[in-house]
Parts: structure tokens; sequence; C-alpha cells
């Protein structure tokens, strides 16, 4: 049995018999493929996966397009599946459910919708959930292995993984971190394991801080474990980028993820142009999906790019007259 079909099997055992059925008669490829269950209220079961989407019905059917075969979800279910992912203690898991997701079993991340309760700016609890996001999540050791063996030849290095959803980030993560804390590396590894995602990763010198907020995972590892390199998923916000920057100069290295779907759209999003003007990631390597070799970019390569395309700009006025052909000063770190 193929590690993607191990998962789904494994996931699937928590929902309610009647859907159980219906999912566990799927052919051993469609469960291999397959990246996503979803649950509405209300609505049918739908997978999503390598061939897109499809919805199961019968036993091992499937089709392109709801049909009225396809089971269809009910409010008990999404009910008794919250209680059931929180092992029965919806309160021990309220940080997470605020944060519109949970964690459940090997790493599976579940993410939800449904009303916000706010207590002034910030939100109390979450009620009436309505949809669930049941990610498969695929243990592949070695999916990082060709990404370690062309930056990380010549030593340790910062890199931040660019990618859409569903490319295989935080699987090349969770593979990387087992590569870099393993032999020959043996590098002193540390995850910052927000979503508990990562921490199923094997190694020997690895260290995991599971559920703490990236900035204070990363405040705490350089204060006690002394990390040689830090691995983070999915960084979303300038205070995190912050605490990145300033270990960084402290002598840690860095393995990131952000979502964008190519170097366009990363080279336009203000946190990633930061992350590219630090100067202090050697690649930025673009994840395409299953079966899709990664592109990858030098650090340098990339910030004379946006050297290039500041000069292109800043020096032209409204009327089209060069003003200036002088880069920003501010776009390379003292």
């Amino acid at each position: 049995m193929k590690d993607g079909e191990k998962s789904f099997d494994e996931l699937i055992r928590i929902l309610p018999l009647r859907l159980f059925r219906v999912l566990s008669a799927l052919a051993p490829q469609i469960k291999q493929d397959t990246y996503e269950i979803r649950l509405r209220q209300d609505k049918a079961v739908a997978l999503v996966g390598a061939y897109g989407i499809c919805f199961p019905y019968g036993q091992g059917c499937y089709s392109k397009i709801s049909c009225e075969n396809t089971p269809v979800v009910t409010a008990r279910e999404i009910q008794e599946l919250v209680y059931r992912f929180c092992d029965g203690s919806v309160y021990a898991h309220q940080h997470q459910i605020n944060e519109g997701y949970m964690t459940y079993g090997n790493g599976y991340r579940v993410g939800m919708a449904g009303t916000a309760v706010h207590d002034g700016d910030r939100i109390k609890s979450v009620r009436d959930i309505t949809s669930l996001n049941l990610r498969i999540v695929k243990e592949i050791p070695y999916a990082g292995l060709e990404i370690a063996n062309k930056i990380f030849s010549d030593g340790l290095c910062s890199a931040v993984l660019i990618g859409a959803p569903m490319t295989g980030k935080t699987t090349v993560l969770r593979s990387l971190a087992g590569i870099l804390s393993s032999a020959p590396y043996f590098y002193r590894t540390v995850l910052a394991d927000e979503r508990e995602e990562l921490g199923s990763a094997h190694g020997i010198t690895i260290d995991v801080l599971r559920a703490y907020r990236k900035t204070e995972a990363i405040e705490r590892a350089v204060r006690s474990l002394s990390p040689q390199i830090m691995v983070c998923d999915e960084l979303c916000n300038e205070e995190e980028c912050e605490a990145v920057l300033k270990s960084m100069n402290n002598g840690v290295d860095f393995l990131l993820s952000v979502h964008c779907a190519d170097k366009k759209q990363f080279l336009r999003r203000p946190l990633c142009r930061r992350l590219v003007k630090s100067a202090c990631f050697d690649w930025f390597i673009l994840l395409r999906g299953v079966g899709e070799p990664p592109v990858y970019y030098k650090g340098e390569d990339l910030l004379d790019e946006m050297d290039r395309r500041t000069a292109d700009t800043a020096g032209v006025g409204r009327g089209g007259e060069v003003l200036s052909f002088q880069n920003d000063p501010t776009d390379r770190p003292a």
C-alpha cells in the first residue's frame, strides 16, 4: 500500500460509518492521488486531488459532477466530527478552532468554517461550524532529497520554498528537516511546528516546538536550543518576518515556505520582497506540484532583478522624463 493510500484510509476511520463505507471502497489510485476531503453542511462530499475534483458515491464509484447518489453531509455529522477531532474537549482546542483549523492524529490538518464570536478585536470562539476540510498527510521521506543535494552541497544555507496550495511545500519541508538532522549532515535542526503538521519528521539531531506561535518558537529556540537551522511553514506576517531576520543576525539559518503561485506574484508581495531585500536567503525555490521539477532562483539574482525594476520605475516621471537612475538605498541591507 502506498503512503497516500495509507494516510487516506487512516484519516477516514474517524468519519461517520455511512461516509466511511463510500470512501473506503474507492480505488487505491484515487486514494493515493487525493489531497483533501471536503465536508460541507447540506452539501455533497467532495474530494480534491491530482485528478481535480470528484464526488464519490456507491461502492467505489465517483463522478466529476455532483449527482443524487453522492452522500450529503448533515449538520449533526459536522458537529459530531468536531467533537471527535477535539477528543471530546472543544475547550482544550479552542485556540486552534479560533485560528480556523484543528490538528488531528499524525499531523492531519482540518480546516474549518463557521461563525466567529468576537470579544473586542479578538475572536473569542467559533460557533455553527458548517465546513470541514480534511488535508491528507503524505509522508515522503525523500521528497526534499534533490533540493538538499543541490543547495546544501557546500554547507548550511537559508532558503524559501514558494508554491501555491497543494504543491507540496509542507511535505518537502518535513522531508528536509529529517534529511538535515540525519547523516551525513547532523545539523542541529529545530522545527517551529505551529500547526503540528511537521512534527512527524524523522531525524536524529532534531527538536520540535509544537503549537507555539512561530515568533514564540523562534525566540525560545534561539535562547535555549542553539539551532543551526530552523524550519517554519507558512510565513504569514511582518511580525514573523521580523523574528526570522532578527534570528538570522544571530547566526541561525532558516527554511521557510510562503504561498505564491509563481515568481511574478512572489515579487509583488511586500513581505516576500522584504525577504529578498534582506539578502539573507541564498535560495528561493518554486514548487510547481507533483511530477514537476522545482525551479531554483539564487537570492542574489532576485535581488539584482528587484534593483533593476526599481531603477526602471523610480527614475521616470509622470510625463516620461528621466528623473534619476539611482537605486533605492534601502534595497540592500547596510
